[in-house]
Order: structure tokens, then sequence, then C-alpha cells
């Protein structure tokens, strides 16, 4: 078996929140629990340092684009988990699945948030709340993968935090949130992604699907969230559903390391399901 590639990608201007700029340090105490398990792990270097304007609705445009091309540049070849930064860290790597594999791949979305947004609906103008709308098909042209998701490959748990715009248009696309019940039923996620009829998944896990009191170290914090053993056996059942060809941890704004450590088996589970060490 393969080992996988660990990339870190420390963007973090998908997200408006002023302490955003943290997220890099959480991608980087995160990819110090993968070494920590004996992984190499890589950089995606150059990425951009600050801020730019709004553009096409998007905060941060320009800086957001210059960054998902050199995380694009630097994705290795075969399963990879990417280490971030904020959710829209995750897009390069997941549009690259869904075009070497011809659309043939389920996305499970384990996320507080269901990421839906469009420009012309997003509240704040924060790209990390638009990436999964993005990986379907609908977002700037710039920034639009070459092969885009289809409504029913996505699968989305721990869903408990969505705009009334955004709700609006996940039942136009015949999407059902399983929200919380997920975590609770974790066989549901698993029939769900049988029901894609896609040969893989990717799995993108942002840590806000994580109760705050468990790991409150997020840009955005939801209450009722899951506990890590929740999260794990979600991760169990998707692996046994589907083969996991890439995945995504994110969203961490870094801080105390005995508190990054929380998140260690979730990263753990994500680097075995790619063929690593738990």
């Amino acid at each position: 078996m393969v080992n996988p590639s660990v990339l870190v990608v420390p963007q973090w201007q998908g997200s408006v929140r002023p302490q955003a700029p943290a997220l890099a340090a959480g991608a980087a105490q995160l990819a110090d629990l993968a070494r920590a398990r004996g992984v190499a792990v890589r950089d995606a270097r150059g990425l951009p340092g600050t801020r730019s304007a709004g553009r096409h609705g998007v905060d941060s445009f320009d800086a957001i684009l210059a960054a998902q091309a050199l995380i694009a540049t630097a994705l290795p070849a075969g399963p990879t988990l990417a280490i971030g930064g904020d959710c829209s860290a995750d897009l390069p790597l997941a549009a690259r699945e869904l075009r070497d594999r011809g659309g043939d791949v389920a996305v499970l979305w384990i996320d507080a948030h269901a990421d839906f947004n469009s420009p012309a609906s997003s509240p704040s103008g924060a790209f990390h709340g638009m990436v999964l709308r993005c990986l379907a098909g609908t977002g700037p042209d710039e920034l639009l993968p070459a092969t885009a998701a289809r409504p029913d490959s996505l699968v989305l748990a721990g869903t408990r935090s969505v705009d009334q715009a955004e709700r609006a248009d996940l039942v136009a696309a015949g999407i059902e949130p399983l929200g919380m019940r997920a975590l609770a039923e974790p066989q549901i996620v698993a029939a769900a992604l049988r029901r894609t009829g896609r040969a893989a998944v990717h799995i993108h896990l942002d840590l806000d699907v994580l109760d705050p009191e468990v790991f409150p170290h997020t840009t955005y914090a939801e209450p009722g969230g899951a506990t890590v053993g929740q999260v794990a056996a979600l991760l169990r059942a998707a692996g046994e559903t589907l083969p996991v060809c890439s995945a995504f941890i994110g969203e961490h704004l870094g801080g105390d390391v005995s508190a990054t450590e929380v998140a260690g088996p979730l990263l753990g589970g994500l680097l075995a399901m790619l063929g690593g060490p738990a």
C-alpha cells in the first residue's frame, strides 16, 4: 500500500474573522501531530500573507486565487491529506480528485456549516462559506473546478448552522444535510455514500463539527456539536463504505499544543484510511 502524502495548506484569507491569520499556526500544529506519527510532511510555500480587496463578491479574492494556484501546483501525486488553513484550502485537492476521476468521487463534508453560499447569497463575502458550492459549479469562474461535483455526490454531516438563502439553495439542489443525526447514527452516512454510486470518497473535516466544549479553537464555533469519539465513528463508517482517495482537516486556530492533541485521533484516522499510520 502506498503511504499517503501530507501537504500543509495554511491559507486563511477565506475567513473574514480578525483571528483568521492564526489558522496558519493551527495548520502547523496539526502538521506536527502528523510528523509525530512518522509521516513526511511538506508545505505549500509562498502563499499570500495578507488580505486583498474583495472582488466578484469574495473578500480577499486575489489573495485566495493566488493561494489556490500555489496549492494546486504543490499537490503531491497519490493519496493525499491536506492540512489547513480555512476550508477553502481544500478546494484544489477536492477539485483534483473530481478532475482525475471524471467526477466519480463522493464528497463527505463533515462541518458545522454547509459552506454552500454563493457570492450572491453570502452575507459576509467569506470564501470558506462558499467552497462546497464552488465545488458544485457555482462561483467565480477563476475558482471553479474543471469537473464540478454533482449534487447527488455530496453528503453533508454535522451541519447545524445554515444561512437562510443557503438553505434555499440546498433545497433547490436536492441536497438534505444529515445534520447531527449523522454523528449519532453513522450508518446513515454509510447509506448516503452508497446511494451516491461513486467509486471513492473525498473527506472534508472542519474541526468546528466538534462541540466547543470539546474543541473551541475554531473561527466559527457552533454549540451542539460532536465528541471526538462520534466523529471518529463517522470516519470509520465512511472508510468501511468507500475507499478514501483524499482528505482535508482544518479550521484550527492553534494555540495551546495540548488542545491541538484533542484532534489527534481524527487526524490519525484520516491517515489510516489513506493507507498511513493511525
